[in-house]
């Protein structure tokens, strides 16, 4: 399991990376607008982004 927290720096927003390496698959929640960052983690952990979860509407 891998869980990485994000903090949105200026506007205290915090945004979630949750996923399972051993699956390659990962999940973001409540993604800032530069999608670097989650690509990045992603990567960096072999895994692949398959859903987005945006619960601030």
């Amino acid at each position: 399991m891998h869980f990485k927290q994000i903090e949105v720096p200026g506007i205290g927003c915090l945004s979630y990376v949750i996923g399972c390496p051993a699956a390659k698959v990962a999940a973001v929640i409540d993604p800032k607008r530069d999608v670097q960052d989650y690509l990045d983690i992603a990567r960096s952990q072999g895994m692949k982004i398959t859903h987005v979860i945006e619960i601030h509407i």
